[in-house]
């Protein structure tokens, strides 16, 4: 079974900032992965590729990397899922556009998962994260995404923290 997401959001602001922003993924001083909320994205070394890591069970590498515009992991053998992922930011006329892919093939106990858990959280999960970018680059976030009650459920369910931070909006 397919399983395919697409996450994109325009944000106003500096392309250096961005690619700054994608570069420091998974370091010490990453400041796009909602790491107050979730879990960290880790890997064995610098940003690169052959890097292996991942995030809570879910593991894979680095298997293309252009400095600042994109990152492409490869799900590990041994994954309940396989294919890729990846970050990506572009320059347009209208500010910076932030993507994340998701292209993967899952057997059906899989993507039964996908659909009724797992995309609900990861969904959050990179809404988050546009949440934090969409920061760095403007002080504030316009629309700040909220978790559904699927991910509010799923988070008690597994012990973790119900509410996420709240992050800057604009004044009124």
């Amino acid at each position: 079974m397919r399983i395919y997401n697409v996450h994109e959001r325009l944000i106003p602001g500096s392309m250096a900032t961005a690619m700054a922003l994608l570069d420091g993924l998974s370091s010490e001083d990453d400041r796009l992965w909602p790491k107050e909320n979730w879990m960290t994205q880790r890997f064995d070394k610098p940003l690169q590729v052959g890097a292996k890591g991942g995030h809570g069970p879910i593991r894979y590498s680095v298997d293309a990397y252009d400095p600042g515009l994109l990152v492409h992991y490869k799900f590990d053998a041994g994954n309940v899922i396989t294919g890729s992922h990846w970050f990506a930011i572009t320059e347009t006329e209208a500010g910076i556009l932030f993507r994340h892919v998701i292209n993967a093939r899952a057997n059906i106990g899989s993507w039964i998962q996908w659909v009724f858990m797992i995309r609900w959280l990861h969904d959050a999960l990179l809404e988050d994260a546009f949440d934090k970018a969409e920061i760095a680059l403007t002080g504030e976030v316009r629309n700040p995404s909220e978790w559904s009650l699927p991910v509010r459920l799923l988070r008690r369910w597994r012990s973790l923290p119900s509410r996420k931070k709240a992050y800057p909006t604009p004044s009124t």
